[in-house]
């Protein structure tokens, strides 16, 4: 149970309300110096030792410097609403502001201060959202003396550091089972599931051996291959069907050109080998998307996942470069597929869809409990920061604060 300040008094913050009675309003250029966001063009050096950051973070290095730090990093233009606390001498570019911190304010302290801006209440524009020196200026803030901005903001780094250790295992495992769905989905389909199987050499490199009673034929024998004839400029936001484009985001469209069951990948993009869908029924496709339908031998949903599994492999393997920007029908044509009996294919789809179901079950629970832990992270640094939780009792072990 945290502890609550006993003396109280009105801040004249309405989304604050009540403060510590010794703690004082003030605005944030009485806290810090809003400096930069205009002319810094900082060339990227290949050998330079200090970070350029924007924005949106790090994105290069520089043979010079604009400040030493410590400082908080606001933006000017675009990522608007992502304090950066940077302890190192650095350079910006003209879409972030830097802070001259002043030495009455701790830096840690005025960091998490900015991590409470609502910036929505002060941006300018919508295609491009952006702030003003002059707004950032006037953002009324409390504060307590130095003193005390020095342990909220060692309680702050412990508890944030904690919280922060929790996000970063509960997503590296995330991670681990998205890598055994992987792993799970390849052996099923070019192992089978039958460990005691009699294996053969595929012939294939990337694909080692397979069992010995699989059938190994191209794809222009097992199922018809096409592209669509709409452009992304035909979609509509109401549209009935289901149209497909080259990202995994599924747009709309009024007309169909297509009824049944098929596997749709992207043929150029960013989402070669990238994205795939498994459609049953009435849709649009684009002209740059390959569609697979009318199998024979093969079930639609078996190849599905073998072709999400392993097509990248061998385009890979037919390319010089290591990322693929377009595909050709040739390509899918000649493609090797191996499988087995239909009963085997049928058996193999509803082991992967039981298994896929279990984990992304785990992946999903975990997901809400990292977003509960990141909520819970902005609720405990604004409920500190806004004197609404004492902590000058607290007893605080030494931790890596991390920029």
């Amino acid at each position: 149970m945290y502890k609550r300040y006993e003396e109280l008094k009105n801040s004249g913050i309405e989304w604050i309300g009540e403060i510590p009675i010794h703690w004082q309003k003030k605005r944030l250029k009485r806290l810090a110096k809003i400096c930069g966001g205009e002319d810094q063009k900082a060339v990227i050096d290949d050998n330079g030792i200090y970070p350029i950051f924007g924005s949106g973070g790090k994105f290069g290095k520089a043979n010079k410097y604009l400040h030493v730090g410590p400082s908080v990093l606001l933006g000017r233009k675009g990522t608007i609403d992502k304090p950066q606390y940077v302890d190192e001498p650095f350079w910006t570019v003209d879409t972030a502001f830097f802070t001259d911190i002043l030495e009455t304010t701790n830096p840690r302290f005025f960091y998490y201060l900015c991590l409470t801006i609502n910036f929505d209440l002060y941006k300018y524009g919508s295609a491009v959202p952006s702030m003003s020196r002059e707004t950032l200026n006037q953002i009324p803030f409390v504060c307590p003396d130095f003193k005390e901005q020095t342990q909220i903001s060692k309680y702050l780094d412990h508890k944030t550091a904690q919280i922060d250790k929790l996000i970063n295992d509960k997503e590296r495992l995330i991670e681990l089972l998205s890598e055994e769905r992987t792993a799970l989905i390849n052996q099923a389909v070019t192992k089978g599931l039958d460990n005691n199987s009699v294996m053969k050499d595929s012939g294939i490199e990337w694909y080692g051996q397979m069992p010995s009673h699989w059938q190994l034929k191209r794809m222009k024998y097992l199922c018809d291959i096409g592209t669509g004839d709409k452009d992304t400029e035909n979609r509509e936001d109401n549209g009935e069907y289901p149209f497909y484009v080259r990202s995994q985001t599924v747009e709309r469209i009024s007309t169909y050109s297509f009824d049944g069951e098929a596997i749709l990948t992207a043929g150029d993009g960013v989402g070669v080998c990238k994205v795939w869908h498994y459609v049953t029924g009435k849709f649009d496709y684009h002209q740059r998307v390959y569609r697979m339908s009318d199998f024979s031998e093969v079930l639609g949903k078996y190849l599905f996942y073998y072709l999400k599994e392993n097509f990248e492999k061998e385009v890979k393997k037919l390319s010089a470069k290591s990322t693929v920007d377009s595909l050709r029908r040739p390509m899918f044509q000649n493609f090797l597929v191996a499988f087995g009996s239909e009963e085997e294919q049928l058996s193999i789809v509803k082991f992967i869809e039981q298994e896929e179901a279990r984990i992304n079950n785990i992946i999903e629970k975990i997901s809400a409990e990292i977003e509960l832990l990141k909520e819970y992270r902005t609720a405990l640094i604004s409920e500190v920061v806004t004197g609404k939780v004492d902590v000058r009792n607290e007893v605080i072990a030494e931790s890596t604060v991390k920029t």
